[in-house]
This record gives structure tokens, C-alpha cells and sequence, in this order.
């Protein structure tokens, strides 16, 4: 299946799955990857409740998987009730990839108070991957001052992240604030950092 999978091949794999008789969690986890991986989520959502119906618990990979095809599909009710099952129903505290994954799909559907009140009750201190989904959502949806806050944190994590400045400038440069976002561009120069070829300043 994961061959399949990675060949771009869906159907393939599910036509291993359905020859399949013995359904292991390796079996399980193995679709439901494969179906999140090409943006299925309604799909892998029904996958995943098949496999807790079959009495398979899911594990951490799972989740992460479900999750991401939620996020990026836009289904953040999905993907909350996945995500609060995961301690609720089967005990498993959520890692890093997990949150990720809700602040993305928090982030994209543009419910940024939301994706950063979970940030603030994460039980470790989140990372670039928790983070940055943020930044893309305040910049998407024009928040300025929430965009500067994850930003800041951001340039503590990782200060060579050309990206980051760049959607930090845009962001300011959208929002009609044009020597903020100059200030950024020269932050940027001023850890050694050029513009990435192909990335454009608005």
C-alpha cells in the first residue's frame, strides 16, 4: 500500500486493502496514510472509525495522519474531535505533530484566537512547525499584530528562516505599514540572509 501510495497510485493501495483479511494495525495505519496523504480526508475519517470499530486502537501515527488531511481540507471540526478523542477516549497525550496539526487547521480556516489559545495550553514549549502555521494565518487573513507576536518567537527558533521574513514584510506591506516592513527586510539582511529566488516582496 505504501508503495502504491507514494507512486501516486490510491486506488492501488485500496485494492490491497480490500484483498486484505487479516487487518492489522500496521494494515490500518498503512491506508489511512496513504488516504490522508492525497488529501482524502472524509475518506480516512471513515477509515479511522472502521478501524476503531474493529477494535484496532489507533496510535500516534494515525492521528497525525487523520489530522492532516483534516487540516488541510478544512475540516475543523474534524479534526477536533479527533484530536480531543486522542486523550478523552484513548489516553494518548498529543505530541508535538499533533498540535500542529490543530493550529494548522485552526489557522487556515482563519480561527486564529482559537489556534493560538491552544498554542498557550500546550503542556511543552511549541516549535517552528506550531508556530509557523500561525504566521501563514495571520498573514492570510491580515492580523498584523498577532503576525509580529508568533514572528518574534519565530526569529528565536529559527533567525535563518528566510520565509518567515518574508511573509513577516508582505504582511506589513499589506497592511499599508511600510518602514515595519522595511525594519523586517533588514533583519533579515542583518543575520546574513538573502531573499529567496522565486519569493516576491509586495
Amino acid at each position: 500500500m505504501d508503495a502504491y501510495s507514494k507512486a501516486g497510485f490510491l486506488d492501488g493501495s485500496r485494492k490491497v486493502f480490500k484483498l486484505t483479511s487479516d487487518r492489522s494495525k500496521i494494515v490500518w495505519t498503512s491506508i489511512i496514510s496513504a488516504v490522508a496523504a492525497h488529501g482524502e480526508a472524509a475518506e480516512a475519517l471513515c477509515l479511522f472509525n472502521e478501524m476503531i470499530n474493529a477494535g484496532i486502537r489507533p496510535d500516534t501515527i494515525v492521528f497525525t495522519a487523520v489530522l492532516t488531511a483534516c487540516a488541510y481540507t478544512g475540516k475543523v471540526a474534524d479534526a477536533r474531535k479527533v484530536f480531543n478523542s486522542m486523550q478523552v477516549v484513548f489516553g494518548i497525550n498529543p505530541v508535538m505533530e499533533q498540535y500542529a496539526c490543530m493550529v494548522s487547521a485552526f489557522s487556515r480556516s482563519g480561527m486564529l484566537k482559537d489556534a493560538l489559545e491552544l498554542v498557550n495550553s500546550m503542556p511543552f514549549e511549541p516549535n517552528a512547525k506550531v508556530w509557523g502555521p500561525l504566521l501563514n494565518g495571520a498573514a492570510e487573513f491580515g492580523d498584523v499584530e498577532l503576525g509580529r507576536f508568533v514572528f518574534d518567537r519565530l526569529f528565536i527558533i529559527e533567525p535563518k528562516n528566510t520565509g518567515n521574513y518574508i511573509v513577516m514584510a508582505n504582511l506589513y506591506s499589506n497592511a499599508g505599514k511600510w518602514e515595519e516592513a522595511e525594519i523586517i527586510r533588514s533583519m533579515m539582511w542583518g543575520v546574513g540572509l538573502e531573499k529567496v529566488p522565486g519569493c516576491s516582496w509586495n
